[in-house]
């Protein structure tokens, strides 16, 4: 056959859109597209098909030069590659919608958390920003009003009566007493396990209104004041605003110690701060002179003990702290304060400030006196917010 002929059937096939093969080059030509293969530098035409492939091998599943994962594999019946091989692939960093899942290659919404601790009293949720659950208390789902709810429990009383030296006063007897639906530590007029008035700050214990104020006077807060017999000395006499009604002399001698007015406003012996300083109240000195807030904001001292001179009974309490006839002012003794910290609870406080997110009480000593908090170890009593050891 002449070149001339050759030539005419070669191009008669591809136009009858067949697949011809070039004699000289031995390269398929796909005469369906009518486009030859692209020729190499000796005009012989090229496969595709090996580049193509090659590339695929060095790109990888993200089809970026370097990466050698491997793809997700295809679906053998649809060919098309699923949306997750993990749970990992599916998880969309949200505690609180649970934890999502992979199935079948298809990613399937996890279950919410169960934050339900099956107490009634309790208000339960989603913490998305700590990512657990939270239960708060809520005494208004129990059925007294001297219940508290106390997480993991329940409504409850929860509470452990606290001696004074041998004895239970009110403050201490797990009843409420004033009928004002608060009990013990969580009653605003309750100081401590030995006072023995729950509508008032006067203690009305026998020792602790034996106290000679003009005279000489121990350590208020225990139950056998009046006598120094705990190191502790002090008398209204050296107390210029005279929250007793004493003439007020700088110069007064005490009975049983050789210290002056100035010397014990400055120290107290070490029998004194050992012993009562823990029974003090937060924001009260050891002689029942306590700081507290007033109505508009400011503050005072005032001398829990201030009595009615007609009936003998206490005057001082929350409801009458403004009125300086029914609360005297009283000068602290500055050897023997227990100051209140911005996070603790001072005295006639049952919450802390709003700016507090934690309770503060001395290092190792248990914080009390909060609705839902556990009550003090049976050795120990709250006294204004912390468990301290009881009195002996």
């Amino acid at each position: 056959m002449t070149k001339r002929l050759f030539s005419a059937l070669f191009t008669s096939a591809r136009l009858l859109g067949g697949c011809t093969t070039d004699p000289g080059s031995g390269v398929a030509d796909d005469t369906s597209t009518g486009v030859l293969p692209p020729l190499d530098g000796a005009g012989a035409a090229t496969s595709t098909s090996t580049s193509t492939s090659t590339a695929t091998a060095t790109s990888g599943a993200s089809g970026t030069p370097g990466d050698t994962s491997e793809p997700p594999a295809l679906d053998s019946t649809s060919g098309v590659a699923p949306d997750c091989v993990a749970d990992a692939d599916c998880d969309n960093g949200v505690f609180c919608d649970g934890q999502e899942g992979c199935v079948e290659g298809v990613c399937s919404p996890g279950l919410s958390p169960d934050c339900d601790d099956a107490i009634a009293c309790t208000l339960d949720s989603c913490d998305e920003a700590d990512g657990r659950c939270v239960h708060l208390p809520d005494d208004s789902a129990c059925g007294s009003c001297t219940e508290t709810c106390v997480p993991s429990v329940g409504c409850t009383t929860d509470c452990v009566p606290a001696e004074c030296q041998g004895q239970v006063y009110q403050c201490g007897n797990c009843i409420d007493d004033d009928g004002d639906c608060q009990v013990d530590n969580l009653d605003a007029d309750c100081w401590g396990p030995c006072d023995n008035n729950e509508s008032g700050w006067s203690g009305e214990v026998p020792g602790q209104q034996s106290q000679s104020e003009c005279n000489v006077m121990d350590c208020y807060f225990d139950s056998n004041s009046g006598a120094g017999n705990d190191g502790c000395s002090w008398s209204h006499s050296c107390d210029p605003l005279e929250p007793s009604g004493c003439t007020y002399d700088p110069a007064t001698n005490l009975p049983g110690t050789p210290s002056g007015c100035t010397e014990l406003q400055m120290a107290q012996p070490q029998e004194c701060v050992d012993y009562c300083a823990p029974l003090v109240p937060n924001g009260c000195d050891c002689f029942d002179c306590c700081g507290v807030v007033l109505g508009d904001g400011s503050t005072a001292t005032v001398y829990l003990g201030t009595k009615d001179p007609q009936t003998d009974l206490g005057t001082c309490n929350l409801g009458t702290v403004d009125d300086p006839a029914l609360c005297h002012r009283c000068t602290q003794v500055d050897a023997c304060i227990n100051t209140c910290e911005d996070c603790e609870l001072c005295l006639g406080e049952t919450e802390l400030p709003p700016e507090c997110d934690d309770q503060e009480c001395p290092a190792g000593l248990q914080p009390c006196g909060q609705a839902g908090q556990d009550p003090c170890p049976e050795s120990q009593a709250c006294v204004t917010g912390c468990c301290v050891p009881r009195p002996q």
